[in-house]
This record gives C-alpha cells, structure tokens and sequence, in this order.
C-alpha cells in the first residue's frame, strides 16, 4: 500500500519509541501496555530537550517554558509520533542560535 509521506521523518526521531516498545515486548507486556511506554519516554525526552533548550536560551526563557506547556505541546509530546523529537529539537537548535548570536568572544570546546 502507498503512503504519501511515509519518509518524511529520519528514522533518528523514533528512537526512543522504538527502544521503549523493544524493552516492553521483552517484558511481555500487552500492545496497549506497550503504546502507553512509548508515549512515556516521548513525554521524558520532550521534557528533556524542553529543558535543555531553556537553558540554553539567552534571554526569554519564561516565555520558553510557556510555550513548552501550551496543551498541544503537551498533547503533542504523549505521542508515539516524530513531530515531539523534531519541534523540541527545532526550539533547541533554535536557542543555540539565538546563543550564539548574542554571545561575544570564541566557543568554549566543549560548546
């Protein structure tokens, strides 16, 4: 059967759904047990990335964390979907920007 945007995510935004449903299957729990682990870990790193980019962020990190918890964002990230990993990514890459563009001076090599 042809699906029309079937490939339109890299196959790295599904990682951590993937690892979670294999360590489920392992424990022999039910599908419904097994949907319901990949809709926490999504949550985990969402809230992860999430963070990592407020902290990153240079100024307006109120309105950051705002934003992270709008109801769709959050309804969004309990999802076994690629769109949690690219929009927490997207905000992430986002703030690196905005960092490095206020930011004075070379990187740090560990930055």
């Amino acid at each position: 059967m042809w699906v029309g945007n079937a490939g339109t995510y890299p196959p790295l935004v599904y990682a951590p759904h993937r690892v979670s449903v294999a360590h489920a299957r392992w424990l022999g729990l039910s599908p419904a047990a097994m949907i319901y682990a990949g809709r926490i870990v999504s949550v985990l790193v969402w809230v992860a990335l999430s963070v990592l980019a407020i902290q990153v962020a240079p100024a307006r990190r109120w309105t950051l964390a705002l934003l992270s918890l709008t109801p769709m964002a959050v309804a969004g990230a309990a999802s076994i979907s690629g769109d949690p990993m690219t929009n927490a990514a997207a905000v992430l890459f986002g703030a690196c920007i905005a960092r490095s563009a206020v930011r004075e001076g070379e990187f740090a090599p560990r930055e």
